[in-house]
């Protein structure tokens, strides 16, 4: 029913109390779409500009590091109070302040002249986007009550994200052949003025119809924790003294356990920590964790492999990688269909096996044992082949521990349980980077320490900070130790990536183990999915 034009449940907001299907739902679910796009391009274009921005800035090893998963970290720092403040506040209202936020942040970024103001840019975009991912799924879950049609609006989401994924390579490869590498953020701003415009039109107002106060002293200790974790890694991956990683480590372990314990005594919990001791919630998040930090972790050595070592352009790099972006979207669609029908257990197997097996696949181009697939167009056919067996297992698994974790988490919550997975989300794509890379450039130098060439001091250091540096140094040189530079830089840069594939393949081989041993058989979606009682406290 309809007055004046708008309707009334655009006027008086959907409360979660008794939330009914919400007429322009389906609008609304490409409005959000539109807001997952604009992370995918981001973060895609990101891996490719990498070369480019080595270039310009001239970043060391530990910044471009930097550069890749401050974004992250700050995003899982504050997801989960985001996501309970969307949840009191209004979910709309959080993420139109978000996504602008997120534009004027790309604009910082697209115009940085330095690799610290970049850095910097890239951690207010963090801030931005921790907006984002909780409000647009629990919007989805408040305009979608039926349980049999939320698989399918969660399935478009996240096949919108694969689309950006697809969109974000070929967009980005063609921007940098032919613009500086600032425009790759630029286009970002375009894209958050029409979700701006389309939310203003289109998704309803969403709140928990009874929020109580926020939180903030679970907030503040739930941001230390975070933060301890986050500094602690980066500090142990950056070599700095051991007492520091320490330290951090050890004020995050603090803080956790004075959260947990203020949760679990707090009248207006930040977040009921009851959610984390349903198996099902608990194991989708972790596997959504796992997910991204196969996928962000590979992705940052990945591109850097097509364009630096196979010395492909961008644009053809982006549609090398296509055709594992559209099996990614594919397989999320057809998943989104078959939750409702068939245990998530066995989904969730088959997808981590084609994970592994496409990870697996790395290894043996790195390992040189196979030649044809070790270079020229051999690796380039062998490379797209392995990233569709990626693309197809991690486009699998989104579908199916998203809507175990909207249908777990009762309607009042879901912005803070949204926020919970996300956080593991970020965290894994973060400690994807950071691990993964850590293992590359390890390998990297390790491997370099051994070669003896005729380098002066200052040029033995630009070899061994990157391979993008070696490439540049070796322009200066003279073709023959130009060649010897670019030989060694590329065999140790190609086992990093080995080394770091077998470490993502161990992972995915004890991720399966834990799902087949702990996750409970049921359904994602439909009849026998559940909802966890949180009607009463402690």
């Amino acid at each position: 029913m309809r007055e004046n034009g708008r309707d009334k449940n655009m006027e008086a907001g959907l409360c979660d109390a008794h939330v009914t299907s919400y007429p322009l739902r389906w609008w609304g679910v490409a409005v959000l779409a539109l807001s997952v796009v604009i992370l995918a391009i981001d973060m895609t274009v990101l891996n490719f500009a990498l070369p480019a921005i080595s270039r310009d800035l001239d970043p060391s090893g530990t910044q471009l590091l930097w550069i890749v998963d401050i974004y992250a970290f700050v995003i899982a720092t504050l997801l989960i109070t985001m996501g309970t403040l969307g949840d009191r506040i209004g979910r709309r209202k959080l993420l139109m302040w978000g996504i602008a936020g997120f534009g004027a942040a790309s604009l910082l970024a697209a115009y940085s002249v330095s690799p610290l103001m970049l850095i910097i840019a890239r951690a207010l975009q963090g801030v931005a986007g921790a907006t984002l991912m909780p409000s647009t799924l629990s919007l989805i879950k408040a305009m979608f009550p039926d349980k049999n049609e939320l698989p399918r609006a969660i399935a478009v989401w996240i096949s919108c994200y694969s689309l950006g994924a697809i969109i974000g390579p070929v967009l980005g490869g063609w921007l940098l052949e032919h613009f500086h590498w600032g425009s790759v953020f630029i286009i970002n701003v375009p894209v958050a003025v029409a979700v701006i415009v389309g939310g203003l039109l289109v998704l309803p107002e969403s709140k928990s119809s009874s929020p109580g106060k926020f939180d903030v002293a679970g907030a503040v200790l739930s941001m230390a924790a975070l933060f301890g974790v986050v500094g602690a890694l980066k500090a142990a991956t950056a070599g700095l003294a051991w007492w520091i990683p320490a330290l951090l480590a050890t004020a995050a372990i603090l803080a956790a356990g004075a959260l947990v314990s203020h949760l679990n005594n707090s009248p207006h919990p930040l977040v009921d920590v009851r959610l984390l001791r349903d198996r099902a919630y608990a194991m989708a998040v972790a596997i959504n964790a796992m997910s991204s930090f196969l996928l962000v972790g590979a992705m940052f050595y990945l591109t850097q492999y097509l364009q630096v070592v196979l010395g492909i352009s961008p644009v053809h790099a982006g549609l090398l990688l296509m055709p594992g972006m559209v099996a990614s979207m594919a397989a999320t669609m057809i998943t989104g269909e078959m939750v409702g029908r068939f245990s998530a257990r066995p989904l969730l197997l088959i997808a981590i096996t084609l994970a592994g097996a496409g990870l697996a696949m790395h290894v043996v181009e790195a390992s040189g044992i196979w030649p044809t697939v070790s270079s020229g167009t051999g690796a380039q056919v062998w490379f797209g082949a392995s990233f569709i067996l990626l693309g197809v297992g991690a486009g699998m698994i989104d579908p199916v521990t998203n809507t175990i974790i909207l249908g777990s988490a009762p309607p009042e919550q879901s912005g803070a349980a949204s926020a919970l997975s996300e956080t593991g989300y970020e965290l894994g794509g973060a400690f994807g980077a950071a691990i993964l890379g850590a293992v590359l450039v390890g390998t990297y130098s390790r491997e370099l320490s051994a070669v003896d060439l005729p380098l002066d001091p200052s040029q033995s250091t630009e070899l061994s900070d990157n391979v993008n540096s070696a490439h540049v140094l070796a322009e200066s040189l003279p073709d023959d130790l130009a060649a010897a530079v670019i030989d060694v830089a590329d065999k140790a840069f190609t086992s990093g990536m080995g080394w770091a594939s077998a470490v993502a393949v161990g992972c995915c081989i004890a991720t399966a183990i834990a799902v087949r041993a702990v996750l409970p058989d049921v359904r994602a979606g439909g009849a026998d999915s559940h909802e966890v009682d949180l009607s009463e406290r402690r």
